[in-house]
């Protein structure tokens, strides 16, 4: 995965990491994009750290946000600090988006299945 960004949203606990030469904290309600994986050289969670992942492809990042103006001012922001800390509102909506995205993704592996046992059928 040291080739995807990792979109990181904390349930619960606290989890310090060592990025870019740099110790963060993540703590509940926090939301952490890690654009280099490979810069994470430490990882020290809380027992009670728990969060929800997705990994995104950088190329399918700016595909589907051509026009976001974030680029490279972004990109350096997110460098020297990718932990974001969210309002309850934020978080709610960060929340049911990750969410969203776990729905879709079962939707299409479900679909997948269901094109692939069609498929099996039809050429019997």
């Amino acid at each position: 995965m040291a080739l995807h960004l990792a979109h990181i949203l904390c349930l619960e606990g606290r989890c310090e990491i060592d990025y870019n030469d740099t110790t963060f904290t993540i703590r509940e309600k926090d939301c952490t994009i890690i654009r280099a994986t490979q810069l994470v050289t430490a990882v020290r969670p809380s027992a009670d750290f728990r969060v929800e992942v997705i990994y995104v492809d950088p190329v399918f990042i700016e595909k589907s946000t051509p026009n976001n103006n974030y680029g490279m001012r972004g990109s350096l922001s997110l460098a020297q600090n990718p932990v974001m800390h969210l309002t309850d509102e934020e978080f709610e909506r960060c929340r049911r988006d990750f969410e969203e995205v776990g729905r879709r993704r079962l939707m299409g592996s479900a679909l997948l299945a269901f094109f692939e046992g069609s498929e099996a059928n039809i050429c019997k």
